[in-house]
């Protein structure tokens, strides 16, 4: 599952709209199949995030978990975060922050 963003890039996006650069961190990260790096950078982000975004980011946080977990092999955790990720993360969907 790769995160895909829109035209602009995500990192100008970002910078258009006055958003935390962290949030294109963390996609390039998730990318790279680097899931717990992706959920720490997403987490810190998330904790300073007031306001509708912080529910995409708890989602964006709960899949790079999820995927943190299959990749440790604990998988019943990993499909109840993944599970609860996507959806928090359908309700904004077809786009939103430019993912």
């Amino acid at each position: 599952m790769l995160l895909r963003s829109h035209s602009p890039s995500l990192t100008e996006f970002c910078t258009l709209h006055g958003m935390d650069s962290r949030l294109s961190i963390g996609v390039a990260q998730f990318n790279s199949g680097r899931f717990f790096v992706a959920h720490e950078v997403w987490e810190a982000l998330w904790d300073e995030t007031v306001g509708p975004g912080k529910t995409l980011l708890r989602g964006l946080v709960q899949i790079a978990a999820g995927y943190a977990k299959v990749e440790s092999g604990v998988g019943s955790g990993a499909l109840k975060l993944l599970t609860r990720g996507v959806e928090q993360v359908r309700q904004f969907l077809p786009a939103s922050l430019g993912l």
